[in-house]
């Protein structure tokens, strides 16, 4: 282009400025919330300091609606760019000053009106009123910075009002009440609280095609590693494997020695297994381990009852009665209770 703004004209073609403008467009919208890109404002206010609303909600809102003002000498080479324009910034400014009337909250409500302003201010600049655009930008932003450094504090004071009062505020009917039929009503008041269903259809419209895209690509990709490597080219998350208790007399058993180098070798020379097949592995391993607990058990009980019959065999040959654990061990204590206290035994 040539000369400085706003005096500047663009050197370009009418479908090159369509194009380059319509890209431009989709940007400024995605930065000052335009519809349909409305949804993130509310909640990046919804932080709990004012500075935070403060610069969403009356700074970083401007700044798309500021770069349609610096690029508005494409506006007078295109017609139809001009329109698209002014009718978002309509579309926009209709939507949020319906919304703004359903809020419950006043950081969502000064959201919404915020975003009223910024689309009558793209109305502004589709309409070539460049310098009306910038002080309404500067004004808005100085107001909205106040309304949201004060809600707190006017929250505060309403409600001290109310109790004062000892009632509610009472309202006179609103322009909508008198002129729009209780259907239409209903069904705007739906509308807006569901904020236009933007985020229904931008999830519909574009976050599932492109997921659904990545993981094309992503199967694609997989496809194609496993084929260069010649198998499974990704590793599944093995379960732990459960800590084994260490033998009596120390060390490991020789068959569990003998299965950990078994399993070492071949983990070292084979691919990644199948988690079904993982799964199989390891409760067959859980129920040899308990098969080896049990034998252990009976064995110990076999050499219980094996010495329990010597003993009695013993005894019957000394002619004597064999004499239970138990009772021997209460009468070794009494022995030896009895000789520390320096008494004879009976």
């Amino acid at each position: 282009g040539v000369d400085a703004w706003p005096q500047g004209h663009a050197t370009v073609t009418a479908n090159q400025a369509l194009f380059v403008g319509l890209l431009l467009l989709l940007a400024a919208a995605g930065k000052s919330a335009l519809v349909p890109f409305s949804g993130w404002l509310p909640r990046a206010m919804e932080g709990p300091t004012p500075s935070s609303a403060v610069f969403y909600g009356a700074l970083s809102v401007h700044l798309g609606a500021f770069l349609l003002m610096r690029v508005s000498p494409l506006f007078a080479l295109s017609l139809t760019l001009r329109l698209v324009v002014i009718g978002l910034g309509l579309v926009t400014a209709v939507y949020a000053a319906l919304t703004a009337r359903v809020q419950t909250d006043v950081k969502s409500a000064l959201a919404f009106a915020s975003l009223t302003q910024v689309g009558i201010i793209v109305v502004e600049i589709g309409l070539g009123l460049n310098y009306i655009a910038l002080i309404h930008m500067i004004g808005h932003a100085c107001l909205r910075t106040l309304q949201l450094l004060r809600a707190p504090t006017l929250l505060r004071d309403y409600h001290m009002l109310e109790n004062a009062i000892g009632a509610h505020l009472t309202q006179g009917p609103t322009s909508m009440e008198r002129y729009v039929p209780q259907q239409w009503r209903t069904w705007f008041y739906r509308l807006a609280s569901e904020r236009g269903y933007l985020d229904g259809g931008i999830d519909e419209l574009i976050t599932n095609p492109f997921r659904s895209l990545f993981r094309w690509c992503d199967s694609m990709e997989h496809a194609w590693t496993d084929f260069l490597s010649g198998g499974e080219s990704r590793l599944h998350a093995r379960p732990a494997a459960p800590r084994e208790l260490p033998h009596r007399g120390g060390g490991e058993r020789a068959p569990q020695r003998a299965h950990r180098g078994r399993t070492e070798r071949g983990d070292a020379g084979a691919t990644a297994q199948d988690p079904l097949d993982e799964r199989e592995r390891l409760s067959a391993h859980h129920g040899a381990r308990d098969h080896e607990q049990i034998a252990l058990g009976e064995r110990h009980a076999d050499r219980r009852h094996l010495g329990h019959r010597r003993r009695s065999r013993r005894a019957d040959a000394l002619g004597q009665p064999l004499i239970d654990s138990s009772v021997r061990r209460s009468r070794i204590s009494t022995v030896f209770g009895a000789v520390k206290h320096g008494a004879p035994s009976a």
